[in-house]
């Protein structure tokens, strides 16, 4: 027959604690009293939003330029397509 082995009052204090804490658990890192006031002030005020925006339209220049990059390259493809294989090779892929 096999012991089990008993956990140690060590172990059983750790886990008590780790249970502990799973109770109040929360995603990311603790937030100081001044951190929460300027997250509320900067929602209160409009501060957040116009960020958001900011990094929207970041997001946007740079989703623009990669679409004129694919743009520039499907057009080299067609035209590549149309000199080696022919207008009928290139009619398949456009019928998809």
């Amino acid at each position: 027959m096999s012991e089990q082995k008993q956990a140690t009052p060590e172990q059983l204090e750790r886990w008590r604690r780790l249970d502990e804490l799973d109770s109040s658990a929360m995603v990311g890192r603790m937030v100081t009293k001044e951190e929460l006031a300027e997250i509320y002030r900067s929602g209160k005020d409009g501060t957040a939003i116009l960020e958001y925006l900011v990094k929207i339209r970041d997001k946007q220049k740079r989703l623009n330029r990669e679409l004129k990059s694919l743009a520039s390259h499907e057009e080299w493809l067609v035209n590549h397509i149309k000199e080696t294989l022919g207008e009928e090779r290139l009619k398949e892929v456009e019928n998809q």
